[in-house]
């Protein structure tokens, strides 16, 4: 199939074959897409930056490839494929009005930052087989209220869901075992959190300018934890700690003064 890329003639098509990547990049009128059954891939940069509302899927599509839909900022809602296996690297990148994705919890591998910047997603349940959630998967989903992580997850990356500033709590899965840095830095709206119990490893800043986090339960499985968790978590007045994990660690003494934390417990004694 030929490149239609940067053409500005096109309103709507029906893809009956393989297409190229990048083949509507770009097409600024173009506003619905149809591709048959028989097409397993959405290749890379096909729709990036087009004028694309509406695309139906068949049931044949196993993949998205890498910044397929990146900037398409008109589409409202998607329905993925029910065999759907992998979405690529910032494949709805900046989709800043996609509100709803059908068989989401279909994904069984999400690239990171696939849905960075989708500032108008509201609710998100995730497949069962997730091990791991890649950098800035669901970073700047600014009206993200609820996710539901899958219980395979182990790792949560850096960045993730940073600046999730609606998402109001998180349940972590019980096998998760490493948190890295920032993951959910800017989470405005999060005042209680509890550390699965097997959590080993937490990075940097992870819940860094969370203004409204109120409690913290830190496990017992906590092996290291990063700088500065909880740096400018105003509200801030409870954790609790049951491993020697020291949480005030590369903080100089100017800073200790401003983490405002009313109460440190470890092991259930107070130590503040």
């Amino acid at each position: 199939m030929q490149s239609y890329e940067n053409n500005q003639n096109i309103s709507e098509i029906t893809v009956t074959e393989d297409f190229p990547a990048s083949c509507f990049k770009d097409c600024k009128n173009l506003r619905k897409v149809i591709i048959t059954e028989g097409i397993k891939n959405i290749p890379a940069f096909a729709f990036r930056a087009s004028g694309l509302e509406e695309i139906a899927l068949p049931q044949s599509i196993t993949t998205i490839g890498e910044y397929a839909f990146e900037n398409c900022r008109n589409i409202k809602t998607i329905e993925l494929p029910k065999d759907i296996i992998k979405i690529g690297e910032g494949a709805f990148y900046g989709c800043h009005s996609l509100e709803k994705i059908n068989n989401i919890e279909s994904i069984k591998i999400i690239e990171a930052g696939a849905f960075c910047g989708c500032r108008s997603l509201k609710n998100v349940v995730l497949d069962d087989e997730i091990e791991e959630l890649k950098e800035y998967t669901f970073a700047c989903c600014t009206n993200l209220q609820k996710i539901v992580l899958p219980k395979s997850l182990r790792k949560i990356s850096k960045h993730c869901f940073h600046f999730c500033e609606s998402l109001e709590e998180i349940n972590l899965p019980e096998y998760m075992q490493i948190i890295d840095s920032y993951a959910f830095s800017s989470c405005c709206e999060i005042k209680n959190v509890n550390i699965a119990k097997r959590v080993e490893q937490m990075g940097n800043y992870i819940f860094e300018d969370c203004i409204k986090l109120e409690q913290v339960v830190l496990p017992k499985s906590l092996k290291t934890v990063g700088k500065r968790l909880f740096m400018g978590c105003d509200n801030l007045k409870s954790v609790v700690i049951q491993s020697n994990i020291d949480i005030t660690r590369g903080l100089s003494e100017e800073e200790k003064k401003l983490l405002l934390i009313k109460e440190i417990v470890c092991d259930k004694k107070s130590i503040i």
